[in-house]
């Protein structure tokens, strides 16, 4: 009887060991580095953009497109109808900037009444387009008419922008 109790006791040991020996230690995880593709100051408070999209419609006339995005849906759209680098102020006779915009995450669009585009690199290698550059504008958004007939427009300044080797995309 006593050997069964020494065999009990061992294979509990036994067993014990091996459950223990299987448990493996946990890796710790890394944090998913995030990506920065543009970056602006909107109302002076530094904001960076995470995705964005670079494409090009030539069916009509050239036209570029780039949109850059934050992870609560926000958006700054550039659209400009020339390729090629330089600076485009919205305003001028010869403007080819078509919409400068942004829209926060509750879904208002803010179009710019003022501002630039400054494309510091457009180059085409390999069948794809690259972009980089900065701008600036002042966007409001469409006027809510108050009760006593008065417009009221929301404002805000973006400045300081900037993108970094944007590729086109189909």
């Amino acid at each position: 009887m006593e050997i069964n109790n020494t065999l009990k006791k061992c294979l509990i040991v036994i067993i014990t060991l091996l459950s223990f020996s299987s448990c493996k230690k946990e890796e710790p995880k890394e944090e998913p580095t995030s990506v920065i593709v543009g970056s602006a100051l909107l109302n002076n408070v530094y904001t960076t953009f995470s995705r964005s999209s670079f494409y090009i419609n030539d069916i009509n006339r050239w036209q570029n497109f780039v949109l850059l995005y934050r992870n609560d849906n926000s958006e700054i759209k550039l659209n400009f109808t020339d390729p090629g680098e330089g600076i485009r102020f919205i305003g001028d006779p010869d403007s080819t900037i078509t919409e400068l915009s942004y829209k926060d995450a509750g879904n208002r669009r803010y179009t710019a009444d003022s501002g630039s585009i400054n494309i510091t690199k457009y180059k085409f290698t390999n069948g794809v387009y690259y972009i980089s550059g900065g701008f600036a504008f002042r966007a409001k958004t469409n006027p809510v008419i108050l009760p006593d007939g008065t417009p009221f427009f929301t404002t805000i300044r973006i400045t300081d922008g900037a993108f970094n080797n944007l590729q086109s995309t189909d």
